[in-house]
């Protein structure tokens, strides 16, 4: 990853101060404070090496303040973690990390990992911030939130590459289409090692307020997650959604093409899981882990 620049202004103060429940980007520290797991790999095999726990954990679910994994996954043993949920959750910090090794570790053979990180530094609506593209994916490193983003998915994704030597799960990782996270070169490698497939989906389908085009990344047989989008269902689709005032359009020029995107201020609304999208993929894990 590109050297990453920790000079701070008054905005970089500010933005400190900010409580977790504020943003979906967010630390309990200062940044010298943060935890950089990708230069402590050998920290982390000694710790899964020296690790002697019980395994009973069927899913963990990461990034989840709704905990909608845990509402619709009936008998099975399920963590949710979340910094807005629980301070000590924090993945800029070793404490968090070492809690996130630990929980992954605990997990079963076959158990589910589910992740929706952080997405508000990654997508099209705040590219003028993030400034990531083709040639730097990391972004704009002078932005305290950028680099933020990235300790948070880059410490997330070292976790999980240095778990895989020693415990076989399944994965799924869930960003809205306009998302850049795939992007980073980490990602791009867990993606791979994983041999996840790609499945395009709309939150409105399964009962979101918004249609939200949504990428799924997994290794589960998730080809019933994705969602062909047809003028028909999106007219269908478009009668059951929360009513459209609360929510915004933007549209512009990229590519010679008019492309709009809808959303709200309100990430944490927009960010939940439907219902019937937890369950749909609790059955599908429950069918690959029967098998």
């Amino acid at each position: 990853m590109a050297k990453e620049k920790k000079g701070r202004n008054s905005k970089d103060k500010k933005t400190l101060k900010k409580k977790p429940l504020d943003d979906d980007t967010a630390c309990t520290g200062s940044e010298n404070q943060w935890y950089d797991a990708t230069s402590d790999s050998q920290g982390l095999k000694d710790y899964c090496e020296a690790w002697a726990g019980t395994r009973w954990l069927d899913m963990l679910d990461v990034f989840s303040f709704h905990e909608g994994m845990k509402q619709h996954a009936g008998s099975r043993t399920v963590v949710s973690l979340d910094i807005r949920l629980n301070p000590v959750h924090d993945l800029t910090t070793k404490r968090g990390m070492m809690l996130l090794l630990s929980l992954l570790m605990a997990l079963k053979h076959g158990a589910l990992l589910a992740l929706a990180p952080p997405c508000s530094l990654f997508i099209w609506l705040s590219c003028s911030i993030h400034l990531r593209h083709a040639l730097g994916p990391y972004g704009n490193l002078r932005n305290l939130k950028v680099r933020m983003a990235n300790r948070i998915v880059l410490n997330t994704v070292a976790a999980i590459q240095c778990v895989m030597e020693f415990r076989f799960f399944r994965l799924l990782v869930e960003q809205p289409k306009g998302s850049a996270m795939f992007s980073l070169p980490e990602m791009e490698k867990l993606i791979a090692s994983k041999q996840m497939k790609r499945h395009l989906t709309y939150m409105g389908y399964w009962g979101g307020p918004i249609m939200k085009p949504t990428w799924i990344m997994t290794d589960l047989n998730g080809g019933e997650l994705a969602v062909v989008m047809t003028k028909t269902l999106k007219k269908k689709i478009a009668h059951k959604l929360e009513d459209k005032s609360k929510y915004f359009r933007i549209s512009k020029i990229a590519n010679s093409q008019k492309v709009s995107v809808s959303g709200t201020k309100n990430l944490g609304l927009t960010a939940k899981w439907p219902e019937r999208f937890c369950a749909k993929v609790v059955e599908i894990w429950e069918r690959d882990f029967q098998e």
